[in-house]
């Protein structure tokens, strides 16, 4: 270690045990806190909510958030409002068939220091949530495990409507709609379906 001591000389801090924030990192020498130069029984101490705080390997403290912040993708329902003001609130942090995420990063991925985003995404009518941060590539494999059509290798497909369907135009009316909707979500679709059902 050099006179001049650096963040990475100290490989340990005091944190509480399930706590994402670390309370304050450790000096190697001193064994005191470096922002409050307080030891672990002060912080302890001082306030309530510090009482199960621990010392630990920076490293652990690390592992241990980065567990918890892998926890499996939900897309949970949200408003088309929400949606909107966090597409057009900053440019997005990447932009998949209808799927994006907010152009600000929330936090940062404890185990390979990646930016984590907030993402969103809107299927037909519904708009969605997911559960948590993540990153970009989190992201692109979410998008591409759950769009498993709308893709180029999988369009969507239209049923063909015949022509002496005693409901023929009603049916061509919530077909040409939902056709608008997939193209709006941003998936990609099967045109030429469209072209033979309306005699194109």
């Amino acid at each position: 270690m050099t006179d001049k001591l650096s963040l990475n000389d100290c490989t340990h801090c005091i944190a509480v045990p399930g706590q994402d924030t670390a309370i304050d990192l450790v000096h190697p020498i001193t064994g005191r806190t470096i922002y409050g130069n307080k030891t672990l029984a002060e912080i302890k101490a001082e306030r309530p909510e510090y009482a199960d705080a621990e010392l630990l390997p920076f490293d652990e403290f690390s592992r241990q958030v980065a567990e918890r912040q892998h926890s499996p993708i939900k897309w949970e329902a949200t408003t088309e409002e929400a949606y909107t003001y966090g597409l057009e609130v900053l440019p997005p942090a990447a932009w998949v068939r209808g799927g994006f995420l907010v152009g600000e990063p929330y936090d940062h991925d404890a185990g390979n220091g990646q930016p984590r985003f907030q993402a969103f995404r809107h299927k037909g009518d519904q708009y969605e949530k997911a559960n948590r941060p993540m990153t970009r590539a989190e992201f692109r494999q979410a998008m591409a495990n759950d769009n498993q059509q709308g893709t180029h290798e999988n369009p969507i497909r239209y049923e063909h409507i015949k022509p002496d369907d005693p409901n023929r135009q009603e049916k061509l009316a919530k077909q040409r709609q939902q056709f608008e909707d997939d193209a709006k979500a941003g998936n990609v679709v099967c045109l030429s379906d469209l072209m033979i059902s309306h005699g194109l």
